[in-house]
């Protein structure tokens, strides 16, 4: 969720301090995400039952899970993004981090980690991950 938050608040209106961001393991939009996941646990596309569960969230705490579209906003995004994913994820899939990584119009970079599962990418490949960061600090900001 924390990919998520980033990468809204990044077309929206963030604080002047914040001058990149780096996202890691974020997905597409809550909707997509949460019937992705059940269909890949039960076996059934339940669709329509999280748009109905979208509703009563709506109802109750005000908000629709498409509000948490981070592939529309994109397009309004502020800030230099890197995007991080493991080539492995299932939880949420290596292709919503391409996607999301296409649809971002500042610049960018895409960080890939084979074999890597959900939220495994620094665990699997922490010196290629710290330097990643490393070279996209140093190339949008300036110095560490």
């Amino acid at each position: 969720m924390g990919a998520a938050t980033v990468m809204l608040v990044n077309s929206e209106n963030p604080p002047e301090q914040v001058k990149i961001i780096i996202e890691d393991c974020g997905f597409t939009n809550a909707h997509e995400e949460i019937s992705n996941t059940l269909k890949d646990i039960i076996h059934f596309n339940f669709t329509p039952l999280v748009s109905m569960a979208s509703l009563v969230c709506k109802m109750k705490a005000g908000y629709f899970f498409n509000d948490a579209d981070c592939i529309g906003k994109l397009p309004l995004a502020k800030n230099p993004i890197l995007f991080i994913h493991g080539g492995a994820d299932t939880f949420v899939p290596t292709e919503m981090g391409i996607r999301l990584h296409k649809a971002c119009t500042v610049p960018k970079d895409l960080f890939i980690v084979d074999g890597a599962v959900h939220a495994y990418s620094y665990y699997d490949a922490p010196k290629e991950y710290q330097q990643k960061v490393k070279d996209f600090i140093v190339k949008h900001i300036g110095s560490l």
